[in-house]
């Protein structure tokens, strides 16, 4: 007799090779996304101009509006229009913002299952984004906030996975999503950031993550601040997960003293002692 959960599991497969055979369906950034990625591509592009576009999307303007006074950016004194606020963080930090917000717009849930799920990820998301960031900082990878924004891209996948029961009576529990994550988000997540025309470097980043023994040339690298950030999330989010001993990650022999000091827990130092700072940007983000 076949086992109810392998059965179970091979329908949950077929909606989700149904959505890669038919690319179409996967969803598009926003109109206005598009035309500030554009209007950000082009080096006549003004901070008045960037605001006047990003001023027609209210959500979108309170969001930067917040983010300006986060940890993340450690401004001194928050700016009061718009415009300073683009002048203050930088384009390619405006960019990381809308870039975010555009994906938390795409994917809304109702079914309760499929939200329980999503706020999983969403956490998920989140921890792996702020400690992210907090690592690029410390280890003095410039633009910092590109750490940021390949973690969030990173988990495009899993919720593009999750959209795809939206229309479904049946949704997969946790341990078969998990599942479907480890065999599809990856892949899924790839399809979307390419149909986005997201860089291709990002993208690298995000097709390598989780794989520990990924070699990359010279000193610490984008992928080896993601590697580092997803290690320390899994080890935060999931206690029990599998994972290798810290040393063993090509990304950890590229850190020097005291960066690469480890704590008893099998975490970094750099980790375990800045709980609160790492904290205060886990809340801005939330």
């Amino acid at each position: 007799m076949e086992n109810p959960k392998k059965s179970r599991y091979h329908v949950y497969r077929s909606v989700i090779a149904s959505v890669l055979n038919d690319q179409e369906s996967l969803p598009s950034l926003p109109a206005i996304t598009l035309k500030i990625r554009h209007a950000l591509s082009d080096s006549n592009t003004t901070a008045e101009h960037l605001a006047q576009l990003i001023g027609s999307d209210p959500s979108l303007s309170a969001l930067l509006m917040k983010s300006v006074s986060s940890p993340l950016y450690r401004t001194l004194e928050s700016p009061s229009t718009l415009q300073g606020v683009i002048s203050t963080m930088g384009f390619s930090a405006v960019s990381n913002v809308v870039m975010a917000h555009s994906i938390n717009s795409l994917f809304v849930f109702r079914n309760p299952a499929l939200k329980t799920l999503f706020n999983m990820t969403r956490q998920r998301q989140v921890v792996k984004g702020s400690i992210s960031v907090f690592l690029a900082r410390n280890l003095r990878y410039q633009p910092a906030d590109e750490a940021l924004m390949v973690s969030l891209l990173s988990e495009v996948g899993t919720l593009a996975l999750l959209s795809a029961f939206s229309d479904h009576e049946e949704t997969p529990d946790k341990q078969s999503y998990l599942r479907l994550c480890r065999d599809y988000g990856k892949s899924l997540g790839i399809i979307l950031l390419t149909k986005w025309g997201v860089d291709e470097n990002l993208i690298d980043s995000v097709r390598y993550c989780g794989i520990w023994d990924r070699m990359s040339e010279g000193p610490l690298s984008l992928l080896d601040i993601i590697n580092l950030g997803l290690y320390h999330t899994a080890k935060i989010t999931t206690p029990h997960a599998s994972l290798p001993e810290l040393n063993d990650l090509v990304a950890y022999n590229k850190l020097t003293p005291p960066h690469n000091l480890i704590s008893q827990n099998g975490q970094l130092k750099l980790i375990t002692e800045n709980h609160e700072e790492i904290r205060a940007m886990i809340d801005s983000l939330q």
